[in-house]
């Protein structure tokens, strides 16, 4: 009995110890502090959308020719030298442009004892460009300006008025961006083949009381690209390196 009785009271103190013990431990449970950790912020960098306006690319060709002129009634040269800034993008690959540029007209025969009849034109206009994704360029501009004949009185007052529509093809087209960036191209593909065109022209011009059409077409290549593009590079380079 007294065995008995001794593990009962073993077993109810163990029990009895338990008992206490246990809200002790869940109370100091409750008391150690958890720590929730905010998931830190995520940054998406997100890049904006070049802007429609701005300058995509500028040409400077010098563009030599020939054709035929009802205003001479005779076969004529062609020259012409301009300057084009491609400003606006309306798709990816397609864009406007402001042109600005002088070009000459003048009559492959003459008169005994007189001059060949030839006329110099100024004009500004806008055009549109289109480009292929790996492949050639095509350009369609009209202008217009003041018209200044040979046989006509000196002065910077003008002789007479025209307009022009010109088309042109660019069979290895980079852009200025392009080139500086050199994706591995031959310097000769970059300065040299990226300016060279081909182009078409169609014009009605009113010089000194005589009027008519002239149809001329010939080949171009860009002065600023093979002339003082290099150059720029070069100097930037040099600077860069000291």
């Amino acid at each position: 009995m007294r065995s008995i009785a001794a593990k009962s009271a073993s077993v109810l103190s163990a029990a009895l110890a338990v008992g206490l013990l246990e809200p002790t431990t869940v109370a100091a449970r409750s008391l150690d502090p958890v720590v929730h950790r905010k998931p830190l912020p995520t940054v998406e960098v997100v890049e904006s959308p070049p802007k429609r306006v701005r300058l995509i690319d500028v040409r400077g060709p010098l563009q030599l020719g020939a054709g035929w002129s009802s205003l001479y009634q005779a076969p004529v040269y062609t020259m012409s030298f301009e300057a084009s800034a491609s400003v606006v993008e309306l798709t990816e690959r397609t864009w406007l442009h402001l042109t600005f540029g002088e070009s000459g007209v003048v009559s492959a025969f003459r008169e005994r004892g007189e001059e060949h009849p030839a006329f110099l034109g100024v004009d500004l206009g806008l055009g549109i460009s289109g480009r292929a994704r790996r492949g050639p360029a095509f350009l369609l501009t009209a202008t217009a300006g003041p018209r200044w004949g040979n046989g006509g009185p000196r002065g910077l007052r003008p002789h007479g008025f025209g307009v022009q529509t010109k088309a042109e093809l660019l069979p290895f087209y980079l852009t200025v961006p392009e080139i500086v960036a050199n994706r591995g191209w031959s310097r000769f593909r970059r300065y040299v083949l990226s300016g060279l065109e081909l182009w078409a022209n169609a014009r009605y011009d009113r010089v000194l009381g005589q009027h008519g059409n002239t149809w001329s077409g010939g080949l171009g290549f860009d002065l600023g690209r093979s002339v003082i593009l290099p150059a720029l590079v070069a100097i930037d380079r040099r600077s860069a390196q000291r």
